[in-house]
Parts: structure tokens; C-alpha cells; sequence
């Protein structure tokens, strides 16, 4: 028995030593050619999570309520006087904190006087935060602001946030060489000092965004409001109509994959104030975890095709997805239950790929080069 324990192990050290060659070949090949450009792209764009919020969102009974949270909306409206109107007047009823998703550039000659009644609105605004966004131009990046910023000195954020899918944002955004305060954060920093200190001791760069369905009221500039709608609550302000500022996220929000920035902000906002924060494991800790596990699955693998020779491929195979399918559960449990996030990429990429190592294993131990370099020191069976 002895033996034989033996015998496994030393071939399964050797199978996850090549198994993590393979895929450290693979991982330089990307970075080096493009032909496996596509598989780095398809990798790069799934999460796990991405599934998890599929499945939770699936169930309409899952959906939670933030009455803190008010959205303004000011599509179709283009007078910077009404606009700065209703600002006055939000800001009149006590908020906690408003964000003004919406970046207003100079205008013309003819709008000289609603540029000041908006300068004045924002310099009386005192739990005001505006937006500001990074772009991209020849001479690096530079910022894009409100016209009034200097003006006012008023509190501003960055807006940018995940090209592609936004899954992730944090108390910083940082772009290019620039590093700035994110929207959210300084948002959650105005209305909840106290919970915007507890979310930076945790000392991560970024946060996952908890998209478990949430939904908020929603007010537009031409509907009446009042100090019930306002008072004591967070107001996000921007065009929920402008295309340009949709942006992708990983589950259905509102019946669709693509959804305003401002409504994202929200989510983000939410999860660190409704206690949505999801706990990330580490990607050491991740690998680590898919090491030791790769290598017991190689024992498996290992004693299957030394043991069953000939039916040995399609007992690998049903291991393999056994093993899967039991890892994608325990990962959606701990998810959706304890709001944790298991790092199992490569638990399952070491799973999935030792079939495929052992079998290149065991083909090559019945070469003259094995019998020559490990025949020696092999165990064998007694």
C-alpha cells in the first residue's frame, strides 16, 4: 500500500509540474503572439460573478429597496437655467449629499446668464459633488470639467469607470499617470463619513460592485417634489436618456446588460452603505487553493490511469466535471450566502487541464527517455 501511495504521488508531482508549465507557456505565448489573442480576451472578459448575479438577479423575489438613494433626472432638458432651478431647490431641502453626474462645458456668448445662475446655485451648494472625467489625447491624459470648477472651488470626482464591463470601483480611480477621487466614493465620504472610513481600512484597490437587483426612486426635472423626496437622503443627478453614458454590467439590471453610469454609481454607492460589500479572496490565496487541489485531483488522475487502464480517459473525464461542477456550487453558495467571493480560477484551470497532462504523462513514461532519467528512481509496484 505503501508502494503504491508512492507510486501516485510521484507521478502526480510530476503531472501538476507539467500542468503548470503548460499553462505558463500558454500565459507567455499570449503576451507574445497573437494568436491566442482571442482566448486572452474571452478569459479577461468572464467572471465568475457574472454568473452568480445572473442566477440571483433571476429570481425577481431578490430584489432589495434603497430608500436613501434618490435618482434625478434631467434628460430632455436643456436650459442650464431650470436646471440650476432645481438644483437651488434640492439643495434648499437638506440632502445628505448630491451628485451632479454631468459635466457642463462653456456653452456660447448667449448662455453667459444661466452659466451664472448655475455658478451661483453650485457656489450655495455646499454638499455638492460634480463630475469630472479623464480623456485620453495626444499629450497624455487630461481632464475634462465642469465650467465652473475653478469658479465655484467646488468638490469634484472622477466619473471613468471599466471600459468594456464595469464590475469594480474603489475610493480612487486611477488613469494613466492620474490618480483621483472616485464619484461614488466621495459621495459615500459626504453623506457617511463613518462607513466611508470603515470601506478604506479594508485596504483593497478596488471593490466588486454588488449587482444584486436593487431598485431606487426616480424623480424627473418636470415632476414636483418635495422636502419627503429629499430630505436626509443621497441625490443623483444626471441624463438617463444619453446614450453615451451607458455603460455594460454583469447581470440584468432593468431588463438590460447596459445601463447609465449614474445608475451604476448607485450601485456602487449601495454597496457600501446597505452593507452589500463582497469579500474578495486573495489571488495567493486563489492559487494556492488550485495548487493543492490540482494536485490531489493528479492523485486521482494518476492511480485512474494506473489502475484502469482502458476505460482511464472516460473515468478522468467524469472526475474532472464531478470536480467542476462541485467547485462552481461551493463558489455560488459562499457567493450568494456569505457574500464571498472564492478566487477558484485556478483551482478549475488546474482541474481542467490534468486530464490532459496525464495523459501526456503517462504516454511519455513508457518512452526509452523516461525509463532513462526516471526508471532509477520511479517506485514501482511490488
Amino acid at each position: 500500500m505503501k508502494n503504491k501511495l508512492k507510486l501516485y504521488t510521484f507521478h502526480s508531482i510530476w503531472i501538476l509540474i507539467l500542468t503548470i508549465l503548460i499553462c505558463v507557456f500558454v500565459k507567455a505565448l499570449s503576451f507574445s503572439t497573437m494568436f491566442l489573442d482571442p482566448i486572452g480576451q474571452a478569459l479577461n472578459g468572464f467572471r465568475f460573478t457574472d454568473t452568480y448575479f445572473y442566477v440571483q438577479n433571476a429570481d425577481s423575489k431578490t430584489s432589495d429597496y434603497n430608500p436613501d438613494i434618490l435618482l434625478f433626472d434631467i434628460s430632455n432638458c436643456y436650459s442650464r437655467t431650470e436646471i440650476a432651478a432645481a438644483l437651488q431647490r434640492i439643495s434648499d431641502l437638506n440632502p445628505k449629499a448630491i451628485g451632479m453626474d454631468v459635466i457642463f462645458g462653456q456653452g456660447g456668448v448667449q448662455d453667459s446668464i444661466s452659466n451664472d445662475s448655475l455658478i451661483r446655485v453650485v457656489q450655495r451648494s455646499p454638499k455638492l459633488v460634480t463630475a469630472m472625467r479623464v480623456i485620453q489625447s495626444q499629450n497624455g491624459f487630461s481632464l475634462e470639467r465642469s465650467f465652473f470648477a475653478d469658479t465655484t472651488k467646488c468638490s469634484e470626482a472622477c466619473v471613468n469607470v471599466e471600459n468594456e464591463t464595469v464590475r469594480t470601483f474603489g475610493s480612487t480611480v486611477t488613469v494613466g499617470n492620474l490618480t483621483l477621487p472616485s464619484f461614488a466614493g466621495e459621495i459615500v465620504k459626504m453623506a457617511y463619513p463613518d462607513m466611508y472610513d470603515d470601506f478604506v481600512k479594508r485596504g483593497n484597490k478596488t471593490e466588486l460592485i454588488n449587482y444584486k437587483a436593487l431598485s431606487f426612486d426616480k424623480i424627473h426635472i418636470y415632476e414636483p417634489f418635495d422636502t419627503f423626496d429629499i430630505e436626509d437622503r443621497i441625490v443623483l443627478i444626471g441624463d438617463f436618456e444619453d446614450l453615451r453614458d451607458f455603460h455594460g454590467v454583469p447581470a440584468m439590471i432593468d431588463g438590460s446588460r447596459r445601463i447609465p453610469g449614474t445608475t451604476i454609481h448607485a450601485y456602487a454607492i449601495s454597496t457600501v452603505t446597505k452593507d452589500r460589500l463582497i469579500n474578495q479572496m486573495s489571488d495567493t490565496e486563489g492559487l494556492l487553493i488550485g495548487i493543492a487541489l490540482t494536485f490531489l485531483f493528479s492523485i486521482v488522475c494518476a492511480r485512474t490511469f494506473l489502475k484502469y487502464d482502458k476505460v482511464s480517459g472516460l473515468l478522468v473525464n467524469v472526475w474532472q466535471l464531478i470536480l467542476l461542477f462541485f467547485l462552481t456550487i461551493i463558489g455560488g453558495i459562499a457567493f450568494l450566502r456569505w457574500n464571498t467571493n472564492l478566487n477558484l480560477l485556478y483551482a478549475m484551470l488546474g482541474t481542467g487541464l490534468v486530464g490532459f497532462t496525464a495523459d501526456l504523462w503517462f504516454c511519455f513514461s513508457i518512452t526509452k527517455i523516461y525509463k532513462n532519467t526516471f526508471g532509477r528512481i520511479a517506485p514501482k509496484f511490488k
